[in-house]
């Protein structure tokens, strides 16, 4: 008799990076133009409650993708709303230097704006740099 194949047992799924990131959905998604050093890219952007995530393709925002980009909130030293140019320069402290994300809102303004400052606020407020470096080391500590 011939011999017989075995099935490799089905694998559990694992979870879509973003989904691992946050357990909520997204509070809103869209295109939106990024400038960073100077240099505007459009992302397909993910606001969550506790990051921002930017993906080079919608599709790798809708297939669970590792995104090219994460903004956490709680790296965020400073957010500035800048209505008179429809931007919102978000300043990340990364590894002890600012590097500023201009969120270039355009006509989304209106439905942007707010939601990332309200995103951002609580996540900065009244944190030093090392209180909020341990914080992102307790957090990849729990996640491991």
């Amino acid at each position: 008799s011939s011999p017989r194949r075995l099935r490799a047992p089905p694998r559990a799924p694992t979870p879509a990076p973003r989904e691992a990131m946050s357990a909520t959905a997204p509070i809103i998604h869209a295109w939106l133009s990024v400038r960073k050093r100077g240099a505007v890219s459009d992302r397909y952007t993910a606001l969550y409650r506790d990051h921002l995530a930017l993906y080079t393709e919608y599709s790798g925002f809708t297939s669970g993708e590792e995104p090219r980009s994460v903004i956490l909130f709680s790296d965020v030293t400073r957010c500035e709303l800048r209505p008179d140019v429809a931007e919102v320069a978000l300043i990340v402290d990364v590894e002890g230097r600012s590097v500023e994300f201009d969120i270039i809102l355009g006509e989304k303004w209106s439905r942007w704006a707010d939601k990332i400052d309200a995103a951002a606020r609580p996540q900065r407020s009244g944190r030093t740099r090392d209180e909020r470096r341990q914080e992102r080391l307790d957090t990849v500590e729990t996640h491991e």
